[in-house]
């Protein structure tokens, strides 16, 4: 690398540092620290297409994608909003020559999906083995039990599916409307950012305006994309193997590992808190939801795995609990709604996330590249 990849790689590492120490101190990422990475970022974008090292259509990629992606993990509830914006300034601002281990034509030689790939592998890694290590053996079935033997597993299950097929059914008709039907060529990031943000503006306008919700998005997509798949055979193939891949890597990964962590996580390493020491920031590990029985109010607890009909009043989130609703709470306690509770409700000792943001950098600058990759060419050469 040149002394100016140094120099912007140097500021990075150290905007992260600051940005882990206050998440580590005071649980919060200033925007002071992530504003000018964000805007450091654009800059460096634009300085690597003048001098030639990215072109005009990659800058512009590397900048809608990171912004998208970061705000698709936010918007899922994945990430803080300090977070996702330091997510976003990182992947803007790291030289090109960090991602030089990976062949350019392959999808993860994309900046943003190296940077998120070494994030979270991390951290599921440290989450995971921490998870395992606090457990008992008692607790690790039990885990496992609640996951298998949950009345919700199917219906959960075959939402991912349906909200998973939904969204390869909204990035295909785009395809088809602007490549074939208006002779617009749009890339792959710039396609992937615009499907992002419409497919989050269709759920929420449905979950508003439409009955029933995000059935009203399968009904409206489903019947262009079975079209498109009965138009064209040789489509259907390619579609097919792809969503096959992805399906599988999407329920294992982030439906049952995932839930598997947090159920660990239920057993070992939440608390049960009195709602009168509840402090603004803290993060609930379940829903509290307000529903009628027999036409009288009642409030009760759900695993935050688990689907839920009624008014939630709080569940788990980045942000942690408000001011206004933790008051909520309190009045409620006042009233004895919570008796049935103790008057208690679990909370998540949860993990700072911004020293994890640091160790995925680290492992880019190290790896240049995603060093999953190198782990599994390391363990190919050992069983040789």
């Amino acid at each position: 690398m040149s002394g100016y990849e140094y120099l912007i790689t140097s500021l990075a590492i150290l905007g992260s540092l600051y940005a882990s120490y206050t998440d580590l101190k005071e649980g919060r990422i200033y925007n002071i620290c992530t504003f000018p990475l964000i805007w450091g970022g654009v800059l460096a974008q634009i300085i690597y297409a003048l001098i030639g090292v990215e072109t005009v259509k990659s800058a512009l990629g590397i900048t809608l994608g990171g912004g998208a992606i970061s705000f698709l993990m936010f918007w899922a509830g994945a990430l803080a909003p300090g977070d996702a914006k330091l997510i976003w300034g990182l992947s803007m601002i790291l030289p090109p020559s960090l991602f030089e281990a990976v062949p350019r034509s392959t999808r993860l030689s994309f900046p943003p999906a190296v940077l998120i790939i070494n994030i979270l592998s991390i951290y599921f890694i440290f989450a995971l083995s921490l998870a395992l290590i606090k457990s008992t053996r008692k607790q690790k079935l039990a885990a496992i039990r609640s996951i298998v033997s949950s009345p919700s597993l199917p219906r959960g299950i075959g939402l991912y599916i349906l909200n998973l097929l939904s969204f390869l059914a909204l990035s295909s008709c785009l395809f088809y409307l602007f490549n074939y039907l208006l002779g617009i060529r749009l890339g792959g990031v710039g396609r992937l950012a615009f499907v992002i943000f419409l497919y989050y503006i269709l759920n929420k306008l449905a979950d508003r305006y439409l009955p029933g919700g995000r059935y009203a998005v399968y009904a409206l997509l489903f019947p262009p994309f079975v079209g498109l798949l009965l138009a064209f055979p040789s489509l259907f193939s390619s579609i097919l193997r792809s969503s096959l891949i992805i399906v599988g890597i999407y329920l294992i990964v982030s439906f049952f590992l995932r839930y598997l962590v947090l159920s660990l996580d239920w057993l070992t390493l939440s608390k049960p808190v009195s709602i009168y020491q509840l402090r603004e920031g803290m993060i609930p590990a379940e829903k509290i939801v307000k529903v009628e029985e027999r036409g009288k109010v009642v409030y009760r607890k759900s695993a935050s795995s688990k689907q839920t009909s009624g008014e939630v009043i709080i569940s788990p989130s980045p942000e942690g609990l408000s001011s206004e609703e933790i008051a909520q709470l309190r009045k409620l306690a006042d009233e004895g709604h919570f008796k049935e509770f103790g008057d208690r409700i679990v909370i998540q000792r949860s993990l700072p996330f911004a020293p994890f943001i640091l160790a995925g950098l680290i492992l880019t600058v190290l790896f240049k590249g995603p060093f999953l990759l190198k782990l599994i060419e390391l363990m190919r050469g050992a069983m040789r």
